[in-house]
């Protein structure tokens, strides 16, 4: 079966498009105000972390207004326990029910002079529904970590 062949009809060239100039100058000078800000937060969870001691992990993370923060608040205390300048265990009094708790590490020996087999990591996951039910659980009802 033969197909009929027609006359390739003629097409208008395409307008010329071009790409969006992207000034790197100022990706670079908000990539350094952000890291400037994280840094900010960072040091700023620290210092209320020196303050107050020991406190539910939780209750210190967890804004029950809004999961970004707490990811955020997450975000920051992060940086801390890498760099050793916070710790996350399990008081006594918390035995029973597993609850971790988080404070600053005050000593600097402490922070400096940490053998490799002294460091553990943990993988710790926050979805909209293990936030929700962090809230139910440990009743959080106002945000403690306020860096705005």
């Amino acid at each position: 079966m033969k197909v009929p062949v027609t006359k390739a009809s003629r097409f208008e060239p395409a307008p010329v498009i071009r790409p969006t100039v992207v000034n790197l100058s100022t990706d670079r000078d908000s990539s350094v105000d952000m890291s400037k800000e994280t840094s900010e937060s960072v040091m700023k969870t620290y210092e209320i972390l020196e303050k107050i001691g020991s406190i539910p992990f939780y209750h210190f993370i967890t804004d029950p207004n809004s999961f970004a923060r707490t990811v955020e608040n997450l975000f920051y205390v992060s940086f801390l326990i890498r760099d050793g300048r916070v710790k996350i265990f399990i008081p006594k009094i918390a035995e029973a029910t597993n609850e971790l708790y988080i404070e600053a590490v005050l000593d600097e020996d402490e922070i400096d002079h940490k053998a490799p087999s002294d460091l553990n990591q943990m993988v710790l996951g926050m979805t909209p529904k293990i936030w929700r039910k962090t809230i139910e659980k440990y009743k959080i009802e106002t945000a403690f970590l306020d860096l705005s």
